[in-house]
């Protein structure tokens, strides 16, 4: 196991449970209207709820980064961090990653 692994398990959790509750959620839509549309629907629906936990974790980093930085003296608001951040379209190669 490495920290790639670890360090957001909790977060991981997190969202699992909230996948989870989606999908539970939805379930009875799709039994009674098994389309292409409900799958689309859970698909986009699915796909909000990762971007946004993905972007509180983000905002999560950069408030405790920003605070950090306040201690020493530096102001960054983190908000502006957080801009800084491009979207992750692609998963980083193993080279990215080092």
């Amino acid at each position: 196991m490495t920290d790639r692994d670890t360090k957001f398990l909790g977060f991981a959790k997190l969202l699992q449970q909230e996948i989870w509750e989606t999908e539970v959620s939805i379930v009875p839509m799709l039994i009674r209207s098994p389309t292409g549309q409900v799958a689309k629907e859970l698909t986009e629906a699915l796909q909000t709820l990762i971007a946004q936990r993905a972007y509180d974790l983000e905002q999560s980093g950069c408030i405790d980064i920003s605070n950090e930085q306040m201690r020493q003296g530096i102001r960054l608001h983190p908000n502006a961090m957080l801009r800084a951040v491009k979207d992750l379209t692609k998963w980083p190669t193993k080279d990215e990653l080092q």
